[in-house]
């Protein structure tokens, strides 16, 4: 007689980007080590969730669900062909597993969704972890809710996500070095961009170019950060007489650049995805806050130092009511504010790139003044 097959369990993530995944990682991997009876798969709604998960030490299998972002604005009406065979995809994976487990479900999966999944068959776990999302750190927030959902401990406090770049995106950032980087001096990965509809995070370009100048002046080499290839005018009034001492990175994948920031001695940016990437492959990062919340987006790693200037905000604390428009550092605000963006931010405007630099430097002095090609400082 055959021994019963172990139940075959689906997690559905969130359909968030990079950053969200990354700081989801140590709560799935919680949740697969207290489910050693079952074959755990990962569900990933979009390309960004892949190539992050790709990076994590997560042992699950992973498959794609295709997103439903487009359900919440009736673009299901204007493409009925897409929807059909959205409902076609996901019902053929769901069909293979016994348990279905919706992350966010009330925000982020419609009913349809759910109900595809009963039609096949299998017990949905349908769970929400929306209260209290801009409250608390995401991290530990996830972690406390899925082992709520799975009745188990939670994972200890101060669990950080953990990415390890594949052997290929490590060759080429290894072959990166030994051909372009001075051997001698100290690597600063310098990411001034945001996202395309985040402007509102990005600290003055003309700042990161006065930073970028003392950096070197201090015996720094840059590699600057170009996302899409698109932002070569800005990145030119960066590098501007900087010669030899800065370079314009290619556009890259996720993998490769995490492997670089590997080999970097400090990170230096905005509140974007990449600050969790830097960290999670243990990379000191200095991140620049504006109107985000650093106690809601920041790592919560002691890698990370956070500098925001807070003097000219119209409210520090309190009501949004007052806040400047589109300010994300209140939760009526992110969620009801729907009033252009003002540029720059006030909030940004106070932090000077000589404050930066101070903070930069003293990072910097925690590490020894040589290095072999994959140490940091």
């Amino acid at each position: 007689m055959e021994p019963p097959q172990p139940p075959r369990s689906l997690i559905v993530l969130p359909n968030r980007g990079t950053a969200e995944t990354i700081l989801l990682i140590p709560a799935l991997e919680m949740l697969i080590r207290t489910m050693p009876y079952a074959q755990v798969s990962i569900a990933a709604t979009n390309y960004e969730q892949e190539e992050a998960l790709q990076l994590s030490t997560i042992s699950a299998p992973i498959c794609t669900l295709n997103g439903w972002t487009w359900w919440h604005d009736f673009g299901w009406l204007r493409k009925p062909c897409k929807t059909l065979r959205s409902i076609r995809h996901n019902w053929r994976v769901m069909r293979e597993f016994d348990h279905v487990v919706f992350l966010e479900a009330e925000r982020l999966a419609p009913k349809a969704w759910i109900r595809i999944a009963s039609w096949v068959r299998a017990r949905v776990l349908v769970h929400s972890i929306e209260e209290g999302y801009l409250t608390m750190n995401r991290c530990a927030y996830y972690q406390r809710a899925v082992a709520k959902l799975l009745n188990v401990n939670a994972a200890p406090p101060g669990h950080v996500p953990s990415l390890s770049p594949s052997a290929e995106d490590q060759k080429f950032a290894e072959a990166f070095f030994q051909r372009s980087v001075p051997a001698r001096q100290p690597v600063i990965y310098v990411n001034p961009f945001v996202p395309h509809g985040s402007e509102n995070r990005r600290w003055p370009i003309d700042r990161y170019a006065a930073l970028a100048a003392a950096l070197v002046r201090r015996g720094g080499y840059l590699l600057l950060h170009n996302p899409n290839g698109a932002d070569v005018r800005l990145a030119a009034q960066i590098t501007d007489r900087l010669f030899a001492h800065v370079q314009i990175l290619p556009p890259l994948k996720l993998g490769q650049t995490g492997a670089l920031l590997a080999r970097c001695a400090l990170y230096i940016g905005n509140d974007t995805a990449f600050v969790h990437v830097a960290l999670g492959v243990a990379t000191p990062t200095l991140t620049i806050f504006g109107p985000t919340s650093d106690e809601i987006f920041a790592g919560y790693n002691p890698l990370q130092r956070v500098i925001k200037n807070l003097s000219a905000c119209p409210v520090a604390e309190g009501s949004s009511a007052r806040a400047c428009p589109g300010c994300k550092r209140f939760e009526t605000s992110l969620a009801w504010d729907k009033r252009e963006d003002q540029l720059p931010y006030p909030c940004l405007n106070p932090i000077t790139p000589s404050a930066v630099l101070s903070l930069a430097e003293e990072m910097l002095s925690w590490k020894s003044n040589t290095r072999g090609r994959t140490d940091r400082f």
